[in-house]
């Protein structure tokens, strides 16, 4: 990301160590970039943008607790940043703390209702909690702000609309799912579910 202009105030050499690593990030050189950002930090360690990429690299690396302090401490100078807000959520629901988390999406939605990401994970919470109305209405909303691409949320209403036993509706969800992620590992296991739907309830 780039920097805005109170975050361009950071000395120099941060900035530059800052900008290499979102770099070597994008690579996916997560380990790499994850030096880079600390090197910067050392230096300037208020830095809420380098903090927050800081924690996304270790939810990728699975590290979620260290995650969830680099994020904390990046919302600490920017209690308001949404992608820092939603990466937060995430390492929480992560970590099965699902009141915090769902707090967080909630904040994210309060500052922007067309967050995918964030309706999409509300929609997890409230599904583990089964939920299942909310969660609903959460994956709809997911989709309808915008993306169609997130093929879980698909996946999670077919699910839904099964246990309910509304066979066309999961039907069509599993569908749009399959045509997002073709190569998915129970693609075979769904395409035979789905047959049987259309031809056991004439749909």
């Amino acid at each position: 990301r780039a920097l805005n202009a109170p975050e361009a105030r950071v000395p120099k050499n941060t900035a530059e160590l800052y900008q290499m690593g979102v770099e070597q990030a994008r690579k996916a050189h997560n380990r790499r970039a994850l030096d880079l950002l600390k090197l910067g930090l050392e230096a300037h360690p208020n830095f809420p943008l380098a903090l927050s990429e800081m924690g996304v690299l270790y939810l990728k690396l699975k590290q979620p607790e260290k995650a969830a302090e680099s994020l904390r401490a990046s919302l600490k100078l920017s209690p308001e940043n949404h992608a820092s807000l939603l990466a937060y959520g995430r390492v929480l629901l992560d970590l099965q703390r699902l009141s915090e988390s769902e707090e967080q999406f909630r904040r994210v939605l309060k500052g922007n209702s067309a967050s995918p990401w964030a309706h999409f994970y509300l929609g997890v919470i409230l599904l583990k909690r089964r939920e299942h109305e909310g969660a609903e209405i959460a994956f709809k909303s997911a989709l309808s702000s915008g993306g169609d691409h997130l093929a879980l949320a698909h996946y999670y209403l077919g699910g839904l609309y099964w246990s309910k036993q509304q066979y066309r509706q999961a039907a069509d969800e599993l569908e749009a799912y399959l045509r997002l992620t073709p190569g998915a590992p129970d693609a075979a296991r769904l395409r035979q579910t789905i047959k049987e739907f259309r031809e056991i309830f004439g749909l």
